[in-house]
């Protein structure tokens, strides 16, 4: 109930300064934050040349071509699905101080993909992100603070994480308090407070909907069921 996953170099001198440049703006063209960059009318074949042409980058060190590739590896885009390989990109993109790889890599952990489930390992990665003030790593480490995984229970911290990331207008962190004054969950029921964090969460989903429904329209037209 709690974690609201979403829906995660060794070429250095091959390549001229100009060439690097050259790869890393090709990489801003499809931006590892548009996930659905490799989808829709591009076919199988144009998708793995653009997946080269962002492994070239990955591997001379640009983090956001890593966290595209890792995210290109988990769902199957212009190479086979390989969460193995996945993580391995999310860790190095997590590595150079990526927040959003930090998130990837921490799910991964969560959920076992590519690597052994190791909540304590996700904990850490959701505390770096969250650190940085990724709303979605803040809400997931509220999470493994309410529920003990990885952690120690502590609802005071887990309820502090949850406040910051539905601060930022986190939809799931929003509808998190909602249900803790609910049931009592580290605070006091209280249903008025509820009710209050349940309107929030309401109008966060009302703002989100367009762009979410046209997102999932987006993966579906190209057959992806939900985003690492």
């Amino acid at each position: 109930m709690w974690l609201a996953f979403l829906a995660v170099g060794w070429l250095t001198d091959i390549f001229s300064r100009h060439n690097m440049r050259n790869h890393q703006k090709s990489v801003k063209r499809f931006s590892a934050d548009q996930f659905g960059s490799f989808d829709g009318v591009l076919g199988k074949i144009e998708q793995a040349k653009r997946f080269e042409h962002c492994r070239k980058a990955a591997e001379l060190g640009d983090a956001d071509a890593q966290l595209q590739l890792g995210w290109c590896c988990a769902r199957g885009k212009g190479t086979r699905q390989d969460y193995t390989k996945a993580v391995m990109w999310f860790r190095m993109a997590a590595e150079q101080g990526d927040a959003r790889a930090q998130l990837k890599l921490g799910i991964c952990h969560a959920r076992g993909l590519g690597i052994p489930l190791d909540y304590e390992e996700a904990a850490i990665c959701f505390f770096r992100a969250a650190e940085q003030g990724l709303a979605e790593a803040q809400n997931n480490l509220g999470a493994l603070y309410m529920t003990g995984q990885g952690v120690y229970r502590d609802f005071e911290k887990g309820l502090n994480w949850f406040y910051a990331a539905a601060e930022q207008g986190l939809l799931r962190a929003n509808f998190n308090l909602h249900l803790c004054y609910t049931k009592g969950i580290g605070v006091e029921q209280d249903g008025a407070e509820a009710s209050r964090w349940m309107l929030r969460a309401l109008e966060v989903w009302k703002k989100e909907r367009p762009r979410r429904e046209a997102l999932m329209a987006h993966w579906r037209a190209a057959g992806i069921e939900n985003a690492v």
